[in-house]
């Protein structure tokens, strides 16, 4: 209801024969005196300019290239946007703070889920569309591409399902890593030198969790579990490193690895501890996890493109390339690494010395 709430009332035009008023998220009432002037973002008291410092920007929902400033924060009234001093753990299981002040509180429904939505840190999910209604109270961290009954169930691909709560969200960039010490920065994840992540593993065999030749085929059939459980696998390889580096990269092949990068990740602007998003809920997604990716790469890219292109976002497309190959956390059954070539759809063995793209998973 929340939401509900904050969208009709902090978003849409309230119209009088005469004057047309939008309020804004600072509790602000802007008005027009002809309502077929409601449109113009400056006569609301936005602009084009940057303003110097400044660092949080509430866009006009009529022109998102016009803004104003609300970088102190200062400017919310919590009770205008609807939070209350109440106690609410009782009876809501999604309780969210105000961002100026945490003494207040809202319950927040937890909205169904659609492939391509972006999911927000807060555990929402919107449109594209909305984006700049959300991120003035929460932060994007991924896109949706897949959905499931609950939390790290077993996604739904032939069921005509198209709405969920729960599900899979990709990262919205890929994980970089130094050029030299071929380590990963997890201040720095998106703008190091090197596109790839090394594994840091070689050979390493997760036993009854291989795949390889007709099991993968006879996996995707029976709908097995194992192919959708990239978290579990992920924490399992990142228990092992490769101990004999005789006449090896030490760096590539005993330092910082890839399950671990995935692990140590989280979006820079969220906290580190943050429940639904921080560090340890991101993982690299298994073979039957980037095959759904891959179904719907066409709508995540589109998303992805628009989030950076329109609206500002820190956001990259998935490398759709020729050369365009991505971590599986599946290994196969001589300990080598699945990957998965994002450009024609196929599976690829690697040993697992390798560098290859990474984009982080989440469960939700």
């Amino acid at each position: 209801m929340i939401k509900l709430f904050l969208f009709v009332l902090l978003v849409f035009p309230l119209v009088s024969e005469a004057t047309t008023c939008v309020k804004d998220y600072a509790g602000t009432a802007s008005c027009v005196e002809n309502e077929n002037t409601a449109g113009d973002c400056e006569t609301l008291g936005y602009s084009s300019e940057d303003v110097d410092g400044c660092t949080n920007y509430l866009y006009c929902p009529f022109n998102t290239n016009y803004k104003k400033c609300v970088a102190g924060g200062n400017e919310l009234n919590c009770e205008e946007l609807g939070y209350t001093t109440d106690d609410k753990s009782a009876w809501c299981s999604n309780v969210i703070e105000c961002p100026n002040d945490t003494a207040y509180t809202a319950c927040a429904k937890i909205d169904e889920c659609s492939i391509g939505d972006i999911l927000y840190s807060d555990g929402s999910c919107s449109p594209l569309s909305s984006i700049i209604h959300y991120r003035a109270y929460t932060t994007p961290i991924g896109v949706v591409y897949a959905l499931s009954e609950f939390k790290g169930g077993v996604p739904y691909t032939t069921e005509n399902i198209y709405t969920s709560q729960h599900g899979r969200a990709i990262a919205l960039r890929d994980l970089t890593s130094d050029s030299t010490e071929f380590t990963f920065d997890v201040n720095n994840p998106f703008d190091n030198s090197l596109e790839c992540v090394y594994t840091g593993l070689r050979r390493i065999s997760l036993g009854d969790r291989d795949f390889y030749g007709n099991r993968i085929a006879k996996a995707f059939s029976d709908k097995s579990k194992n192919l959708y459980n990239g978290k579990h696998y992920t924490f399992a390889l990142s228990d092992y490193y490769y101990l004999n580096c005789s006449g090896l990269n030490y760096t590539q092949h005993c330092g910082d690895n890839a399950p671990q990068a995935a692990l140590a990740f989280y979006p820079p602007e969220i906290d580190k501890d943050n429940p639904r998003a921080g560090a340890g809920e991101w993982y690299i997604p298994s073979i039957g996890e980037l095959d759904i990716l891959y179904k719907n790469l066409t709508t995540i890219n589109q998303v992805l493109d628009s989030m950076s292109s329109s609206f500002g976002e820190d956001a990259t497309e998935i490398n759709n390339t020729d050369d365009s190959v991505y971590y599986m956390s599946s290994t196969t059954r001589n300990g080598y690494l699945w990957t998965y070539n994002m450009y024609s759809g196929t599976y690829e063995i690697k040993e697992t010395g390798f560098c290859g793209h990474l984009r982080p998973s989440l469960e939700f």
